[in-house]
């Protein structure tokens, strides 16, 4: 029993010996670590360089009071050492350094000079050094010219029919400031506009570029001019090929009885996009039944009437109708009595001679072989005479047809009849009753 507990004493020591020893191996390990933290991430003493940071010009303006200006000088790139704990360097980039050159510090004349550069250092870091303490910049006199602006087109295939009109520019010329040296290249301001997707009228701003005269672009951020860039109208007009038609004003004739040709039977219309697309261009010509006919046939020049915005090709057309054979014409006379008024004002008198008229029906056979002159009636409408109107006046009748065919029948020309309207003298007519 003893022995046996010699035993578990002699391997619980060998145990917390072997503990021991680990603890100190895993302290010694965290140490080495903290030590190379310390080195490595957070010791003041690391450095990096930055290398092509570029220096920005500033107090250019300076120049302007003794008429200078920049034309060489700016794109120079420095390289940058800075120092400090590697936590904070590691997650800097070129970007985050500003390097700059006071221009307010040289010499008011042309030339070349040496501008000391400065290096804005980000928190945390020292600068070490710079790859050059200066950069060269070059200065000469500042001068202006006015330029004229060019349109060039780009992708102009429209679609079928589609046409650009003359662009109106707000401004057709530009003014540009710089050097003299570099002003002297610049010879053209273009103006690009491309056309591809453009079918519609549309607003358009585009960017104006300066060349020299082997078309090469002039590219000078000292170079300053006005305006940049344009906003215009590109309007664009469409053409199409419309079909003449025509309508009957009383719906008695159509295109199965009556022949029609309208010369030139299509016209061209041209206008914005916009409006073309939607329709209804050109209106119909109006025939009238009642008074365009001479007979069955109807010839006439006519003035074609459009939507407002739109140009036609032609502005004319000759237009002839002949009536068919279904349908004929019939010269009824209808008595004067036949003949009577309607709508007359108080204070209105008159008098007309109930003569026999004369009135030309347009209808079928049939229709026509069915009427009778008492069928057919004539009213004056005396509405627009108000008293005391006095003299004679032609007054257009209405006809009116009353059978069983009536739709199937239409009267043709206009037919006048002279009233006489009197002064009504009633003491008088008192007088002889």
């Amino acid at each position: 029993m003893a022995e046996e507990n010699l035993r578990n004493k002699s391997r619980e020591e060998k145990r917390e010996r072997l503990i021991l020893n680990l603890a100190k191996i895993f302290c010694v390990i965290i140490a080495f670590g903290l030590w190379i933290y310390v080195m490595m991430v957070e010791s003041p003493s690391y450095e990096e360089t930055f290398y092509n940071v570029m220096v920005d010009l500033t107090n250019t303006d300076s120049l302007k009071q003794n008429n200078l200006a920049v034309y060489n000088g700016y794109g120079n790139l420095v390289d940058v050492t800075l120092s400090g704990k590697k936590s904070v360097i590691s997650n800097l980039n070129a970007s985050d350094i500003v390097v700059t050159a006071d221009i307010s510090s040289v010499a008011g004349e042309s030339g070349r000079y040496n501008v000391k550069v400065n290096v804005d250092v980000p928190s945390g870091c020292k600068l070490v050094g710079t790859s050059s303490e200066t950069v060269s910049v070059y200065l000469d006199q500042s001068s202006q010219k006015v330029v004229d602006i060019t349109e060039r087109r780009i992708n102009t295939n429209l679609p079928e029919g589609t046409s650009v009109g003359t662009i109106e520019l707000p401004v057709d010329k530009i003014t540009v400031t710089g050097p003299s040296i570099v002003l002297a290249r610049v010879t053209k301001a273009v103006m690009d506009i491309d056309m591809s997707g453009i079918t519609k009228t549309t607003s358009y701003t585009a960017r104006i570029t300066l060349y020299d005269d082997s078309d090469t672009k002039v590219e000078n951020p000292y170079l300053d001019y006005y305006p940049k860039e344009v906003t215009f109208t590109i309007p664009v007009s469409k053409t199409v090929s419309v079909d003449l038609g025509v309508y009957f004003k009383h719906g008695f004739l159509n295109e199965d009885n009556t022949e029609v040709t309208i010369v030139p039977a299509s016209v061209n219309v041209t206008g914005d996009s916009d409006l073309i697309n939607r329709g209804g261009l050109v209106d119909l010509i109006e025939i009238d039944e009642k008074t365009d006919f001479v007979g069955t046939k109807c010839n006439m020049m006519v003035t074609l009437k459009s939507v407002d915005g739109v140009t036609l090709s032609t502005g004319f057309a000759e237009v002839t109708a002949v009536i068919g054979d279904s349908i004929r014409t019939r010269k009824i006379t209808i008595s004067g009595d036949n003949i009577s008024v309607k709508n007359l004002n108080e204070g209105v008198h008159y008098e007309f001679d109930k003569v026999s008229t004369e009135v030309t029906l347009l209808g079928t056979m049939e229709a026509l072989s069915a009427i009778s002159a008492d069928d057919v009636t004539i009213e004056l409408d005396l509405s627009p005479y108000f008293g005391p109107t006095t003299g004679t006046y032609y007054v257009r009748g209405t006809v009116s047809i009353d059978t069983e065919f009536e739709d199937e029948i239409l009267d043709v020309g206009t037919y006048e009849i002279p009233v006489t309207f009197v002064e009504y003298d009633e003491e008088a007519d008192n007088q002889d009753q």
